[in-house]
């Protein structure tokens, strides 16, 4: 019985070292700075907590470059990398495309991390990721990003308008793809300004989004030239696709007004 006691007392004293051993995102701390060209600069400070389990080398980063519009249509939002570093120094990073997404890896292939904590930041610029109504503009975010195999304790976003905008509706959600949760607080907000965080930790596979809206006119929109030659770029497989069925339609049409069609009484 002794004994028994002995392990008990033992395991509770051990039970703080397992649980602070557990590969974790203690905190995911991200700025986002609408531009007044319409671009959207995002600076993304992620502590990390490293075991040597899934976190060996470094992390990595899934961000959307597409989006899916009505009509089967796509619309791209390029994102440009601007700086990636650990713990203020910079650090290695190469990035692999995947279809609507892209992925950069932050670490060296050749460096094994030992134990510990680790403070990665990432910058980088987004275009076209505004969206544009009659009287007001939006910024609509997936903060954390859903694909994180381990939980974030805790997450926090602060949105930087340009100068003169006040904002409107605002919203955020926490969960999983769709979730309506709101497991969070504004702690600041101010006319071009907004700071979140939230107020339980996010588990696997779950994150934070926000939603934004201020007045028209501090931002530059897209003309309709440029709007439509994004657009044609964005989707020149389909309109080559289209395109060819119509050569092909009118072909046929000119071959059965040719021979196709009865002769004349």
């Amino acid at each position: 019985m002794l004994r028994v006691l002995r392990f008990a007392l033992l395991s509770l004293c051990l039970l703080p070292l397992w649980t602070a051993a557990a590969e974790v995102i203690e905190d995911f701390a991200v700025t986002l700075q609408v531009q007044a060209d319409g671009n959207l600069l995002v600076t993304e400070r992620i502590t990390v907590q490293a075991e040597g389990e899934q976190i060996k080398r470094g992390i990595y980063r899934d961000l959307p470059v597409s989006y899916s519009l009505p009509l089967g249509l796509l619309q791209s939002s390029p994102i440009t990398l601007l700086g990636v570093s650990r713990d203020g120094q910079a650090e290695r990073a190469r990035v692999e495309q995947n279809g609507s997404w892209v992925r950069y890896y932050l670490g060296s292939a050749d460096h094994v991390l030992q134990p510990g904590r680790y403070q990665y930041e990432l910058r980088y610029r987004v275009e076209r990721q505004l969206l544009h109504h009659l009287n007001t503009d939006e910024l609509y975010w997936n903060v954390t990003g859903n694909g994180w195999s381990f939980p974030i304790q805790h997450a926090s976003v602060e949105v930087l308008l340009p100068r003169g905008a006040r904002i409107g509706q605002r919203a955020a959600y926490t969960g999983g793809w769709g979730s309506q949760d709101k497991a969070y607080e504004v702690v600041e907000q101010r006319d071009d300004y907004l700071r979140l965080i939230t107020t339980q930790g996010l588990p696997a596979y779950q994150g934070l989004t926000v939603a934004v809206e201020w007045q028209a006119g501090l931002v530059t929109r897209p003309g309709l030239v440029e709007r439509g030659g994004a657009l044609l770029r964005d989707n020149l497989g389909l309109c080559l696709g289209l395109l060819l069925l119509v050569g092909l339609l009118l072909f046929y049409l000119r071959a059965w007004d040719r021979v196709g069609r009865d002769p004349e009484k």
